[in-house]
Formats: structure tokens, sequence, C-alpha cells
């Protein structure tokens, strides 16, 4: 989100200067099982040196259904945002898949993801074999699971990493590439990670028997616990090893670490978390409460912390770019991370074991070469992804590799030194309702880099946090950002000087073939909508609000040059905590 600010503000700096092998065999019933114990067939499947052909065809009305599922970002608007699991939109369809020329029909498909990974040409996917026919399977494999890489333009960052996290000594999902096409439509190159399931739990424990929680923006403090999603064992609903994490860490320092032993190991922690910093997984556990699952290990009683959606790592930009920087040695914004990081033999412990993965694991010049490996591997297909346009790839791998050099020398001033972690710890992430807005725009179809005052007018009104906006000059201008972070969007923007000297720019962004007269809904999945304030003397903004449970109603919409741009809105105006 304020990757957004940081791109609008340098445009308005700028007076609103930017616009711009063979396949194996299968049984007629499709189901294929291990014909020897001792031979896991599913390992082929992840063969780092294959990119696996996946074609899918299915009811094209299904496709189009399944493709513009998505969570709406109003799930985090309200105070009791936090109270449950985030809800799932997505349902399953029937396909027929053929995977190197392997071919199951009945195959259940459907969309993945939280909020950035969303994408409703490229969507990520689930493929569920036994969803319509029980049993089936395919080279041994229950389901796929296909990440889209829409937040890694490198396209190799989430296979890398989690072969960090495996040389490391950390249980986590394999990984290759995959080529997709879905009704002969060329969905370009995805990310194929074996999914976090009883299959994955049989492989790395004793007894896969215990329960699996799925932690999204989730942390063990009161107000924070209740957005653990429990995936196994849902017969039997429990929260006893969360409930149990939490009580341990409302002690003492002085007894943190004989509360914790029992529930925890916290050797095998502080190795997963210098893991998650090792690789700049600034969304992980440690940063940011969230892409985690927990295992409940009913041989051990003790839980263990297993890594997922890792396709922002390894890169050391500060990705909340409005706050100070953060350190780049330690990450202990999750609760368990800060209360260990806080007393001295745990940060002993985490310094030393940073270090150890630096000596150890971080190898630059085997990292370097399975760079340059998957670059030959995969490089045609990711300069011609859908997510390439205006996207250099080899730069972007080059990026990568600078990482990948430079990390040590990065990390070890701060291992050094270690930084005090004293910042507040976060009240929330649920997004309040501060007012609302409305009002009216024309302009013309052109550059978004016109000035708006002299492309359109517009008027508009609104209250925030019970004060009346009052703006003065207003206008308005409609063009193509074909810079914007996801892909080139359709983007209205209405404008107008607050009585405190301040700009205010209502954005409407929306995928290019949207455009045009009718009623569309102003939320994350169809016009995506926010309120930027700009100050002028300070050369800087900042997004103010959302714009949410509204519409947006264009009477003329056209992507002509010099074609009119009218319509209207309203919406209740949402802050982010973030």
């Amino acid at each position: 989100m304020r990757c957004i600010a940081t791109w609008l503000s340098v445009c308005l700096v700028g007076l609103f200067a930017c616009g711009d092998t063979e396949p194996a065999t299968t049984p007629d019933s499709g189901i294929i099982t291990t014909p020897d114990a001792g031979v896991d067939l599913t390992d082929r499947m992840f063969d780092p040196d294959r990119v696996i052909e996946v074609a899918i065809t299915m009811d094209a009305g299904d496709w189009d259904a399944l493709r513009v599922q998505a969570r709406s970002i109003d799930m985090l608007f309200g105070a009791d945002c936090q109270d449950a699991p985030f809800p799932k939109p997505y349902t399953y369809f029937p396909a027929a898949v053929t995977v190197d020329g392997i071919s199951l029909d009945q195959v259940g498909v459907r969309k993945k993801g939280f909020l950035g990974s969303l994408d409703s040409y490229k969507p990520s996917l689930k493929l569920k074999f036994g969803e319509y026919v029980a049993d089936q399977t395919l080279s041994g494999l229950q389901r796929m699971t296909l990440n889209n890489n829409r937040q890694d333009p490198a396209f190799i960052k989430q296979c890398i990493g989690y072969a960090v996290f495996r040389d490391a000594g950390i249980p986590a999902p394999r990984c290759n590439f995959a080529h997709v096409t879905v009704n002969g439509t060329d969905l370009g190159l995805f990310a194929h990670v074996e999914s976090v399931k009883k299959p994955f739990l049989r492989r790395h424990f004793a007894d896969d028997e215990g329960v699996l929680y799925e932690g999204t923006l989730s942390d063990f403090r009161d107000g924070w616990t209740g957005t653990f999603e429990q995936k196994t064992n849902k017969s039997v609903p429990t929260m006893a090893a969360i409930d149990a994490m939490r009580s341990a860490l409302t002690v003492s320092s002085a007894q943190l670490l004989d509360a914790l032993a029992p529930i925890l190991d916290v050797d095998e922690f502080i190795n997963y978390w210098a893991t998650e910093v090792l690789i700049a997984h600034w969304d992980g556990y440690a940063n940011n409460t969230n892409n985690f699952f927990l295992y409940a290990d009913p041989v051990t009683g003790q839980v263990h912390f297993l890594p997922w959606g890792i396709d922002g790592i390894l890169f050391d930009a500060n990705p909340f770019p409005d706050g100070p920087a953060p350190p780049k040695a330690v990450y202990a914004t999750g609760f368990l991370a800060r209360r260990l990081y806080n007393i001295g033999e745990t940060r002993t412990k985490y310094i030393a074991r940073l270090r150890a993965l630096l000596d150890q694991v971080w190898d630059e010049s085997a990292l370097l070469a399975e760079i340059d490996r998957m670059e030959a591997l995969v490089i045609d297909l990711a300069e011609t992804d859908p997510f390439s346009d205006g996207v250099d790839v080899r730069a972007e791998i080059e990026k990568v590799r600078e990482f990948v050099r430079q990390r040590r020398q990065v990390l070890t001033p701060e291992l050094d030194n270690p930084p005090v972690w004293d910042s507040p710890m976060r009240d929330t992430f649920c997004f309040l309702d501060i007012g609302s807005i409305s009002g009216t725009f024309s302009t013309t179809w052109g550059a978004l880099d016109r000035d708006p005052f002299v492309a359109g007018t517009s008027d508009f009104t609104g209250t925030i946090n019970g004060a009346a906006l009052v703006t003065t000059q207003r206008g308005a201008r409609a063009g193509l950002n074909a810079g914007a972070q996801n892909g080139p969007k359709d983007e209205i923007h209405v404008v107008g000087w607050r009585d405190n000297g301040k700009l205010l720019l209502l954005v409407f962004s929306m995928p290019p073939e949207q455009l045009g007269p009718g009623t569309f809904t102003l939320d994350f999945s169809t016009v995506e909508s926010f309120l930027f304030e700009f100050d002028p003397v300070a050369m800087d903004g900042q997004i103010i609000a959302f714009l949410s449970d509204g519409t947006l109603t264009l009477t003329a919409a056209s992507s002509t040059d010099g074609a009119a741009v009218t319509g209207s809105f309203t919406a209740t105006l949402i802050q982010s905590p973030f």
C-alpha cells in the first residue's frame, strides 16, 4: 500500500509528471499409486531441472467466474476484523487437466491468494485431483499449488528461498516451475510449490496427526490469535497450541524460557527466525506476523514454524518507505521474536545463529550458480509472461544476484553491534471508517502527465473524522498508467486543494478491459480506489483513506485519446493502520 504512496509522491513532485522428459504413464482411472514403498513418485514432480507443462481445460463461464473471485479489502474493515480467520471466497470448479502428458478429468481448480498476489487474468491456482474423484492423484500428488509470481518480477525467488530454509534444517516446501495454459490461453510462468498438507507433514514429522494452523496476520497475544486458521483435524476444533503459546508469553522475562520449554524448542525457532531475516522475508512471522504455518507435533508436544508465502524476499528495500528504515539484521514485530530478542541470553543465541547461517548456509558461489541455472531454465517463459510487460526480467534477476553478493556485508555491521528493538507494538490491522465522500468529474482521455486543473473539472464533498472536507480549486484527468505496480491500469484522478494547503488526489484504478460506461463497485477486485494527500512543502504524501462501500458511475468513458470521461462517485472512507 505504501509503495503506491511513494509512486504518487514522486509523480506529484514532478508536477504530475508520472504517466507513465517424457511423460509418465497413468492407469485409465487416472489414479497413480506408488509401486514401491521406497520410491516417492512426487519427487519427479519437483525436479528442479524441469518446467512442468500444465494445460487446464474448463467451461469458459466457470473460468471467468473463478478468475474474478477475490478477497475484498472489506474483510479488514471494522474493529472486529481480527476476531476470526479471514473468509475465503474461492470455490472449486471442474476441469480437465494435463500435466506433462498425463491427463485427468474432473479435477478441482480454484483461485488462491490473500491480497498482494490477487490477479483476475493470471490468478494463482490450487489443483485438487481428488475433489470430484475419490483418491485420484497425479504422480503421487493429491494437489498442486501454482503461484503466479505477481510480487516477484524475477520469477525465481520462491524456489531459492525455500531451498535456503531447507538448507538451514527447516521443513519447507519443495519448489520448481510450471508453464500454465487455460483453454489454450498462455498464462505464463508459475512457481510450483509443494502444498503444506498431511503428505508434507508425513515427510517431515514422525506423526502427521497433529494440528496444523495457518498464520495470516496472526500472533500470540490478546486480540491477535483469532485469525489463526486450523487446517487439519477440523472435526475437533482446538486452539490449545495457540492458547498455550499466548499464555507462556505473558510471564516475566526471567520466567519466559521455562514457560516456553514444554511447547516450543526455542533454539529451533531461533533458527527459523534467523533464516527469515537472512533471506529478508519481511512479510513473514518475525516482521509482519504473516505467511507462516504452525504445526503442533503430537509426539513432542511442541509447535514448529513452517515458512509460506515467500515471493517478496531477497530485496533489501524498506517495504514501508513512509516510516523509519528498520534494522537489517533483526525482525522483531512478532511478539515471540520481540520477547526473545529482548532477553540477553536468547538475543545472543539469535545473533550467533544468524552468523552461523551466513557461514554455513549462505554460500554465495553456490547461490549465484543456482540463480544462473534457474535463469537459463525459465528466462524465455519469464520474458513473455503477462506480468513481464514493461519489466526487464534479466535486470530483476540481476538484483537477486546483487542481494546475494551483498547480504553478508549488509548484515555483519549490525551483528557486530546488535540494534535495540523498542518500537511500539502494533495496535491493530483493522481498517476503520473515518468518513465519506461523493462527487462528480468531467475530463477527457489522455496522458496522466497533464495538469489536472487544465485537463478537467470536478466537484466533491465529504467528511473526515467528523470534520467537513473543504477544497478550493478542483480538477480531473484520465489516462493509462502503464507503470502501475501490478500491471497497466486505466485511471481517473480527481483532485482538489484543501484549506490546509495540501493537495487531495482521488484515484480510481481498473484493468484496461473494464473501462466503459456503467456503474462499478469500489473494491479491491473491481475498481481500486483511494484518497491520497500530498504536501507540496515537504514534497511527500500518503494514502489517508481507501474508498469502500461505494460505486463509480461512468456516464461516458473511452480509452480513445480526447474522448470524454465523465461520471460520479460515492463511498465510505476507510483508514488503513499500516
